[in-house]
């Protein structure tokens, strides 16, 4: 087994882990476990590693794909696929979840500072009759 073919593989089990790794996640940031989210970044370092490794072999004048490299190759493609649309739903939907948590700060803090300010000198008195 070539070096490379190692390589391929390994690319192939980061990105099936991915797909299973971002299945569970939940739309809602807060029904996710901890720990579940910071899973997924990790993963696609490592295979950002593993592609770059690839691209170092795949660079080499006498390099040659074999039919069992094609065939994982679209297993890749079949699943790179599958993943893009959950993936950009993620996405979406933390995206929308962070804008609200910052819009809901921003009021938060509008209120906030309209009662920060008290006056610390002089009196009130009441002038009527």
């Amino acid at each position: 087994m070539n070096n490379y073919h190692s390589i391929l593989l390994e690319m192939l089990t980061l990105t099936e882990e991915i797909q299973l790794q971002a299945s569970k996640i939940a739309m809602k940031m807060e029904d996710n476990p901890d720990g579940q989210l910071e899973a997924l970044p990790a993963l696609f370092d490592r295979r950002g590693q593993v592609i770059q490794q690839l691209e170092q072999v795949t660079r080499q004048p006498d390099f040659r794909w074999t039919e069992e490299d094609q065939r994982i190759i679209s297993q890749l493609k079949m699943i790179d696929q599958s993943l893009q649309p959950v993936l950009a739903n993620l996405h979406h939907s933390f995206t929308t979840q962070v804008n609200k948590l910052a819009q809901t700060k921003q009021t938060s803090n509008k209120y906030m500072a309209v009662y920060q300010h008290k006056a610390t000198e002089g009196s009130f008195i009441d002038q009527r009759k």
